[in-house]
């Protein structure tokens, strides 16, 4: 019980900011006004807490927010073993080593800051993984500074 209680978390209202959020590669950004929208994907960092329009958004953002604070992170994690899966590589310098085997799928991945790119194929459990490796990388802790829920 105790385990379940520490995973529920609590977002006042008046914490949670207007952000831009992308929607797909074939819509424009949009605003989304909080007090209109049911909460779904989110983080925070440092208190202030943003909204995004999906899972894969929070990663992308907190993967480029923590590159910022060590920008040799990606380079960390070509060398991580949580970022390899079975027959695919998370983050990579070329997108062709993103999906090797599947060369149809190499469409499915975003830019990340330092000209990275990020596969975006994936599970909820893949994206806790990622950030996972990002996280142990930069030092810091979930919870503490910054929290997120996919």
């Amino acid at each position: 019980i105790a385990d379940f209680l520490s995973k529920i978390r609590f977002i006042p209202q008046d914490n949670i900011q207007t952000s831009i959020c992308h929607k797909s590669k074939k819509t424009e950004n949009t605003i989304i006004d909080s007090s209109q929208q049911k909460i779904g994907s989110w983080y925070s960092i440092n208190g202030t807490v943003h909204q995004t329009s999906s899972a894969k958004q929070v990663v992308i953002d907190l993967l480029n927010y923590l590159y910022g604070i060590d920008n040799s992170l990606f380079e960390k994690c070509l060398k991580h073993e949580y970022n390899y899966g079975r027959n695919r590589q998370y983050i990579a310098l070329k997108k062709s080593d993103l999906y090797k085997d599947r060369p149809d799928l190499s469409d499915y991945c975003e830019k990340l800051s330092g000209n990275f790119f990020l596969l975006t194929n994936f599970s909820n459990q893949i994206k806790e993984k990622i950030l996972s490796m990002a996280f142990e990388i930069v030092g810091i802790k979930k919870g503490k500074e910054i929290d997120y829920m996919l």
